[in-house]
């Protein structure tokens, strides 16, 4: 298969001294798609004792809704969705989520 097309969503949150803080982004496709999806950790900063973390969380394709994922990349076919999750903890961090379209 090649590679067809891209999209990209930012990913932006955080509070330094805070709790765990954590939300999701999702991509959505109106006909099922092989994909390759993967978020990149892009900007950091840091407060005493920081922890980020990012991921895929989740996928729905042609057998149903899979969740409670920590993927740090999947190549998904008959995919409808990918969500991407971002987790920090005392930082503020940006992240972009990517999804690449093979045909």
């Amino acid at each position: 298969m090649a590679f067809v097309t891209s999209e990209q969503t930012g990913m932006w949150w955080g509070d330094i001294g805070s709790a765990l803080y954590a939300s999701t982004v999702s991509h959505q496709f109106a006909t099922p798609q092989h994909v390759w999806s993967y978020p990149v950790l892009q900007h950091l900063s840091l407060g005493s004792s920081p922890y980020v973390n990012t991921f895929i969380s989740g996928y729905t394709d042609n057998t149903g809704s899979h969740s409670g994922l920590a993927w740090i990349g999947a190549y998904l076919t008959n995919c409808t969705s990918v969500t991407f999750w971002m987790e920090m903890e005392n930082a503020v961090a940006g992240a972009s989520a990517i999804t690449m379209f093979f045909g």
